[in-house]
């Protein structure tokens, strides 16, 4: 059996026993609606927002803006921005100084030619992910990285030039038949 999956099975069967048992000392959550809201940013580029965190002040900024700061990033990885508060239950302000961080804001996220990044997936192959969607989020998908930038790179430019039409072909409806 796969040392991963030995792993995986006992973290299951840990948190089984710890938890199982005890479920009624477990916190229980209740909506509250929304706090922060992209309609209601001035720094929105992408109308979503990714990655949330929040950290206590307290000990760790001189002279906060409040209690609390809620770090997040736009969805594409293209900045890091901040709201912050005195309480958690909000009201959140936004800092007028978003994005705080412009660039990508995952440390293993490298832009191509400003209109892509390309990610490994978790079954080993690599993906393109394009800043603006034009078939989807995952554009094309190979075995290697290299391969992955430079069919990208084609693709996208046979889009802008108008030639992607007469440059590919469906092979298939990309539908799968049988077991899998």
């Amino acid at each position: 059996m796969p040392s991963v999956l030995i792993f995986q099975l006992l973290l299951l069967f840990t948190f089984l026993v710890s938890y199982g048992k005890k479920s009624e000392s477990l916190p229980e959550f209740t909506f509250q609606g929304v706090f922060l809201h992209p309609d209601n940013l001035n720094y929105s580029p992408n109308d979503d927002l990714i990655h949330p965190t929040i950290i206590e002040t307290k000990g760790r900024v001189k002279n906060p803006l409040g209690k609390y700061y809620l770090y997040y990033a736009p969805h594409k990885h293209i900045a890091i921005s901040m709201s912050y508060s005195d309480n958690l239950d909000g009201p959140w302000m936004e800092y007028q100084g978003n994005p705080i961080i412009k660039g990508p804001s995952a440390p293993d996220i490298k832009w191509i030619d400003d209109a892509f990044y390309v990610k490994k997936t978790r079954f080993g192959l690599y993906t393109s992910v394009l800043k603006e969607p034009i078939l989807g989020a995952n554009f094309i998908t190979g075995p290697t990285e290299e391969a992955v930038i430079q069919i990208s790179r084609w693709h996208l430019k046979c889009i802008q030039e108008g030639t992607i039409e007469e440059n590919t072909r469906v092979i298939n409806s990309g539908v799968v038949g049988g077991k899998l």
